[in-house]
């Protein structure tokens, strides 16, 4: 992963921050009884590293 950059778009600037990835459980357990059906199942997700525009 890089280190944080500059890029001008159209005469914009962003800072390029990079994000590293990682894994999480995403979703609610089945013993929550207060969740709704759509947060069901709990399952592990995977994200690749990506960079993120931050405006200053």
């Amino acid at each position: 992963m890089t280190d944080p950059h500059k890029e001008i778009v159209k005469g914009c600037e962003f800072w390029m921050i990079p994000v590293e990835g990682g894994a999480f459980e995403m979703g609610s357990p089945d013993n929550d009884t207060e969740a709704a059906s759509y947060e069901k199942p709990q399952h592990q997700v995977t994200v690749s590293g990506f960079t993120s525009g931050n405006t200053r």
